[in-house]
């Protein structure tokens, strides 16, 4: 996830703002190195001051990154240049330096770079050469030893910027979204025929390896059990529905457990994986309509069911407007375009999903929706200045609930009024 706030440092030679920790793998040499294999130009010289901008992230560290404002001349010529790319590297943060290293998240995302996203982005090019852009940033280099280390592109000079989490994405934004998931997850499944070993790493659900899902959960159902404080003091619910959430919560993981596994005989799709507006970028015109979208961190890729992404993402990206009223009419323009770019791929006719099929598989899934909206909607709803570092994020505990109060926003209050009664509606609750 891509939560974060700015911070400029500058690294002059061997000067390092004392406030900050410049990445140690970030060196002139390796800037060189990258710059060199981008431009094709072995004549490039970087020069020794790099500015960077740490983006810290608040909420989630799956990686630790940095903009890398790089100065250099080229061709003898002593004229200067500037370009901007964004690295990712094992977090420091204690609490997930461990985590990340050992689960496969870098090597899925490299994996990503380095196979999946360029045969998608050729793929699409060419079955839809008039409608048709890359919705991913380019990579410049990724590297697995000896330590992980990803080189992408930086969207910012291309004018997408993140949008605000308290906020939610409208009806026009969240069809941009699914027309471009559809086109992803149409792709993937043309990759998966010409090559399934390229899916290896994507065959169990991230949030399945046993490192990650330890961290997945605690933070989860540490965010439920404020849920369900909250709940307790509000005179529409009361004990009584704390309770419902408690006993829910008896069984919670093993039903996740269910949900996650692949049906190896349904329509399955390369997912996303952690699709929210946390991992996405917009760009808008002048007159602030939505021209473009970017699809960023890949570390959660998984074969799985196409619903997995699309619960993940209304029910914590999406204002309640649109969850409230307009679900069906998106997983009908979802399906549209899914049909289409399959057809489009040439995929096999037997190789789709009807859509009666995908309303009843969304409904059969409906526990994914629960999930976020009660363990992580939270987050994802709120502003990201409540003051809480990474490490108290991934460190909750009961003795600490007290700090993830101002999570439970009045915003998300009433959605969550709205939600739990459909949840019981549906036997999930």
């Amino acid at each position: 996830m891509l939560y974060y706030v700015h911070k400029e440092i500058a690294v002059c030679s061997s000067s390092v703002n004392p406030k900050m920790e410049q990445p140690e793998e970030v060196t002139v040499e390796l800037m060189q190195q990258i710059l060199r294999k981008v431009e094709n130009d072995n004549t490039i010289t970087v020069l020794p001051c790099l500015q960077v901008d740490e983006l810290n992230k608040d909420l989630h560290g799956g990686s630790c990154m940095s903009r890398v404002t790089v100065t250099y001349t080229k061709g003898g010529d002593q004229s200067q240049h500037m370009i901007s790319l964004v690295v990712k590297v094992i977090p420091k943060i204690p609490s997930l330096t461990e985590v990340v290293s050992k689960s496969t998240m870098f090597p899925r995302e490299i994996q990503m770079f380095d196979k999946i996203l360029p045969r998608m982005a050729h793929l699409l090019r060419k079955a839809i050469p008039d409608n048709h852009y890359d919705f991913f940033a380019q990579m410049y280099y990724t590297r697995k030893s000896p330590s992980y280390f990803i080189a992408i592109e930086d969207l910012g000079p291309k004018c997408f910027k993140a949008p605000r989490r308290k906020n939610g994405l409208d009806l026009i934004h969240c069809q941009l979204v699914l027309k471009t998931l559809a086109r992803f997850h149409a792709a993937s499944v043309i990759i998966h025929n010409e090559d399934k070993n390229s899916f290896t790493l994507f065959n169990e659900y991230a949030f399945q390896e046993e490192i990650v899902n330890k961290t997945v959960i605690e933070i989860g159902f540490g965010i439920f059990a404020v849920v369900r404080k909250a709940l307790e003091s509000w005179p529409e619910f009361g004990p009584s529905w704390a309770d419902r959430l408690r006993n829910r919560c008896k069984t919670l993981q093993e039903d996740l457990y269910a949900i996650w596994k692949r049906d190896e005989n349904a329509f399955n799709v390369l997912n996303h994986g952690d699709f929210g507006l946390h991992n996405l970028m917009f760009r808008h015109s002048e007159s602030g309509e939505v021209e473009a979208i970017m699809m960023v961190d890949f570390q959660c890729c998984s074969y799985n069911s196409p619903v997995l992404d699309i619960h993940q993402f209304l029910f914590s990206s999406a204002v309640d407007e649109v969850r409230a009223h307009h679900i069906e009419a998106l997983l009908r323009e979802y399906h549209a375009e899914l049909t289409a770019t399959l057809e489009a791929l040439g995929a096999p006719k037997e190789q789709t999903i009807s859509l009666p099929q995908l309303l009843q598989e969304f409904e059969n899934k409906m526990l994914y929706a629960f999930f976020y909206t009660v363990c992580l909607l939270p987050l994802s709803s709120s502003d990201n200045d409540i003051g809480l570092s990474s490490d108290e994020i991934f460190s909750i505990g009961s003795d600490g609930l007290e700090k993830f109060m101002p999570f439970i926003t009045a915003t998300y209050a009433k959605t969550l009024k709205r939600l739990l009664p459909i949840f019981i509606q549906k036997n999930i609750l």
